[in-house]
């Protein structure tokens, strides 16, 4: 039914009674602010017996608090409500109906008090206010009448995940510099703001901000905590910070308990148990997830490094004993009354697994009521999921997880580096894997993490809606619509997403702060000049989104993807640019000092970017962009740089570089050491219609040039000409074929002549040729599409490019669209299912085309997971013409999730898993099946080329398509 919140200037009136919780009160003055951020009139707000209204009224009140309700329960209203965790329901009357005045009332009746919170919020979210109202910088557009469309009668969801929340971590120089500024520090003030924006995302759970910060004290005092609790935010102290003391703590204040600053349980253990028995008290009044157990200080060990594993378990026995004595004494004398979660983060997976001597923690009959929170890599992939064995623990499993992340191989903390398909990947098979009780992620400084930290809380609020398959580009497109309301055009909507998914995307391939020159091949596969594209539409479609829409949109555009968006592109660009510039000066060609004021540029433009930001809006989120942001060499930002240049010096004769610009060879001319045939395959084996030549300049001298090539599928542009090195120190030619007329493949040779003209020297060339040669074929169409071939023998078989797929009983494969770096990638469901206990496996078979028989490599390009079960492998089978199956290996028993384990750290850094296998193969068509393995596994692309066959190093591997990503 409508329900009238505002029209013709006069709005409803806002009811709670005075029992109402304090927490639901100041809500429902955050749903007036709302209302009148909407219409310029604010709603009329009473706490009082709600005896008689008038008009259009809503009335909120929680069950068990309410005698407005209980006066009502025998109508049975409630009964779907009652028992319910978090829920709400609506209810619709004519006042009369209930004897209390005229008009229309909307009864918000909430389960508990975070129940009538979300329900109040959600009426705001039904008038057009974005939950990120403030974060975000969504205004809402301006209406004067306000009627919304209520379903009486409904009831809301229980969440899917009892306890979900975030994490400010690693909040300088960025969110602790920035809470300063504006509020004092991180007191009350700035956390009101954290604590409505956790609400806004129906969330109820947080880590506080924690390297300098001390939450229960900065309050000031303990009126952070108490703030908490009015709202109704359960608080958790982090992996290292047992019984509600933070990190910081104990070493400002540790001459309290003795003159011993040691944090060691073992040798000053009498005065760090007081220590913790004063945070008990300090917070036994408040809702807690109590952490125990005990990590060494800033996340170092806790013994020794030759300490055994029997010694750190049983310390940590000890400490967990002691801690359990402390609350019975400080809190309850039940235990189990009394949330309690471990985290089994880092070196603590050893001590919970144990070994085959060593009894776990994970088996410890004391630890049977704690929520055992397990870890992702600090990269956003999972690790170590509960096993069908371990799922029916009774504390249940949480899941920490990283947006975030200060710590080796390297740090990512500026901007949002998430795809939603990861995410989901990822959090889909903890969830299926019984990870259900607590969700919580490290979003660093909030800002710039809006929306994955959207994402992430509504699917652990309805899992059941958001956890379907290949609907995340559906969210998106919500929650676009959801921010930018008003006069802008579905056009522009998809724009925005476009421009979100390319620098996202973008930096899920490579974390701006990972970014170096030598990070991406400068020419093989046109690798380099293609993410150099990349970068380019994200800064041409971010300024004109932001020039071409209205100021409430353009607002909201800027806070939540613009100055990001630049950021990274600009980095993106800075780097690759320095790529070229040092590539091309390898080779002595001019044409890489025309690199050296674009890299200033972007290096300009980007502290530019920072700078405007930082201004914007009056300020409002100074320090969000102060953190280093690209070339870091290590885990910390302490020697970063901006990427240095090389400048090349003219030699002093006639000398010049050609080149194509998919090939890391060249030529100098036709000389004997020039035997190599100099030759592209791009409009052979992509999807392109033209290609590049280079003439490169290495000595300013002018030239007349004539390229001619007698193949009449093959065009050249230009062909003949004079070249002035005060114009340009190269020439580029395009070559290029209509492959949609091209019948049969073939290769065209292209003769080039260059006159130099008069001899300056005996040694002076004067005339310089070269030949070279393109490999050209149609663009592979209609039935035999999903045929794989290649001209130059690499056969790259993106991973959703196959020809059938075979479902079993058991399973299915899936293709989940964003999923790779480029693009999709496939995955067997169920996702947490081990398919070697099974005989009947799905498959996916692949066909490609050999040129001939001999001995052939295939690479697997698995993205870079996990296992799931810690100490396992990772494996899946395949079969070449439905031979015997072999098995390919992407992490063995030794791998383990660690900086100093190689392949994980090349796993993280690069995003991908290169498995591989050989095989001895006929010409012709050939059959590959590929069958479901371990859970985990997901593959982006099979790459098949002769074993002979050296490919270059690239970062994402050998890529034929054009629109890279």
């Amino acid at each position: 039914m409508n329900f009238c919140i505002s029209i013709g200037g006069t709005t409803c009136e806002v009811i709670v009674e005075e029992k109402a919780f304090e927490g639901v009160k100041r809500i429902a003055q955050t749903l007036c602010d709302d209302i009148e951020c909407i219409c310029s009139v604010r709603p009329d707000y009473s706490v009082r017996v709600p005896e008689k209204v008038s008009g259009y009224t809503i009335i909120a009140a929680t069950l068990s608090s309410s005698p407005f309700l209980d006066s009502l329960d025998e109508r049975g209203l409630f009964e779907n409500l009652k028992g319910k965790r978090e829920c709400y329901g609506f209810f619709c009357f004519d006042a009369s109906e209930l004897g209390i005045g005229e008009g229309r009332v909307l009864l918000i009746a909430g389960s508990d008090k975070r129940g009538t919170i979300y329900g109040l919020l959600n009426i705001s979210e039904r008038c057009g206010v974005s939950p990120l109202i403030y974060w975000g910088d969504v205004k809402p557009a301006h209406r004067d009448d306000i009627v919304i469309d209520i379903p009486s009668g409904f009831i809301s969801k229980e969440p899917s995940v009892e306890y979900r929340g975030l994490f400010i971590n690693d909040e300088l120089p960025g969110f602790g510099n920035w809470a300063i500024e504006k509020f004092g520090g991180a007191n009350a003030k700035a956390y009101d703001e954290v604590f409505k924006l956790i609400l806004r995302l129906k969330g109820n759970y947080m880590w506080p901000a924690m390297w300098f910060e001390i939450f229960s004290e900065d309050g000031p005092g303990i009126l952070n905590a108490e703030l908490a609790d009015i709202y109704g935010i359960v608080m958790g102290t982090s992996h290292h910070e047992p019984l509600c003391r933070a990190g910081s703590e104990w070493q400002k204040i540790y001459s309290d308990y003795g003159t011993d600053n040691t944090w060691s349980f073992v040798k000053n253990g009498e005065a760090i148990s007081k220590f913790w028995r004063d945070g008990l008290i300090r917070n036994r009044g408040f809702e807690n997830i109590i952490t125990i157990g005990m990590r060494g200080e800033d996340d170092s060990l806790l013994l020794s490094e030759d300490a055994t594993l029997e010694d750190n378990i049983n310390v940590l026995k000890k400490a967990i004993l002691e801690q359990y004595r402390l609350l019975r004494e400080n809190v309850s004398p039940d235990l189990k009354e009394i949330p309690k979660m471990l985290a089994i983060y880092k070196e603590v997976e050893d001590f919970y697994y144990g070994d085959s001597q060593t009894q776990g923690l994970k088996d410890w009959d004391q630890l049977e009521d704690v929520i055992f929170l397990l870890s992702d890599d600090n990269f956003a992939n999972t690790r170590g999921l509960p096993t069908k064995e371990d799922r029916d623990h009774k504390g249940g499993f949480g899941m920490y997880y990283h947006f975030d992340y200060h710590g080796a191989p390297i740090s990512y903390e500026c901007v949002d580096c998430m795809t939603l398909p990861k995410i989901w990947d990822q959090m889909t098979l903890a969830y299926e894997s019984g990870v259900k009780k607590l969700w919580i992620v490290n979003v660093g400084d909030i800002k710039f993490n809006e929306l994955p930290l959207s994402y992430f809380m509504d699917l652990a609020y309805d899992y059941e809606k958001w956890s379907v398959p290949n609907l995340t580009d559906r969210y998106m497109k919500e929650f676009v619509d959801r921010n930018f309301s008003g006069a802008i055009s579905e056009g522009r909507k998809n724009d925005i997403i476009r421009f979100t998914e390319l620098f996202t995307r973008m930096n899920s391939v490579i974390h701006p702060e990972t970014m170096l020159p030598e990070s991406f091949a400068p020419a093989a596969f046109c690798e380099t000049s293609r993410m150099i594209g990349v970068a380019k539409e994200i800064i041409e479609l971010g300024d004109s989104i932001r020039d071409s829409i209205e100021s409430t949109s353009k607002t909201a555009f800027e806070s939540l993807f613009y100055f990001q968006g630049m950021v990274s592109a600009y980095s993106m660009l800075a780097g690759l640019y320095a790529g070229m510039n040092r590539f091309l000066a390898s080779r002595g060609a001019l044409r890489a000092n025309d690199y050296i004021p674009l890299i200033e540029e972007m290096i300009d433009k980007d502290r530019e970017n920072v700078r405007r930001f930082h201004a914007w809006q009056d300020g409002k989120w100074n320090y969000m962009l102060a953190s280093a942001h690209t070339g870091f060499k290590n885990w910390n930002d302490d020697i970063w740089n901006y990427p240095a240049s090389m400048k090349v010096y003219p030699l002093d004769r006639k000398a010049v570089v050609f080149s194509f610009e998919d090939s890391t060879f060249f030529h100098t001319g036709s000389m004997w050491t020039d035997s190599r045939k100099l030759e592209s395959f791009v409009l052979a084996d992509s999807d392109r219609f033209e290609t590049s030549y280079f003439i490169d300049l290495k000595a300013p001298f002018a030239f007349d040039y004539k390229i001619t090539c007698e193949d009449a599928n093959i065009s050249v542009t230009p062909s003949c000409g004079h070249l002035e090195p005060a114009d340009s120190s190269f020439l580029e030619v395009k070559i290029r074929a209509d492959r949609k007329k091209i019948t049969d493949k073939g290769t065209a040779q292209i003769n080039v002549e260059l006159d130099f003209g008069e001899k300056n020297s005996p040694m002076d060339n004067t005339v310089i040729k070269d030949k070279a040669f393109v490999h050209y074929a149609p663009l592979d169409s209609g039935s035999e599409l999903f045929i794989n071939r290649s001209d130059s023998g690499v056969i790259v078989i993106p991973a959703g490019n196959y020809a059938s797929s075979n479902d079993s009983e058991e399973g299915s494969f899936i293709l989940v669209k964003g999923l790779g770096r480029e693009k999709n990638a496939v995955k067997a469901c169920p996702f947490e299912k081990c398919f070697y206990d099974t005989e009947e496996k799905p498959y996916l078979e692949y066909l490609f085309e050999t040129a001939g028989p001999g001995e052939y490599r295939i690479d697997f390009y698995t993205l870079g997971r996990n296992p799931v079960v810690m100490g396992d492998e990772m494996r899946f089978d395949i079969s070449i013409d439905d031979m015997d199956p072999v098995t390919v290996t992407t992490c063995d028993k030794d791998y383990k999730t660690h900086f100093t384990n190689s392949l994980w750290s090349s796993n993280v850094m690069t995003g991908i898993n290169v498995a591989s296998t050989e095989a001895h193969l006929m010409g012709g068509v050939r059959s590959l099946k590929v069958y479901a393995g371990d859970p985990n596994v997901a593959i982006e692309k099979i790459v098949v080329s002769p074993v002979s066959l050296k490919i270059p190093e690239t970062r994402l591997g050998p890529c034929m398509n054009s629109d890279m990503i």
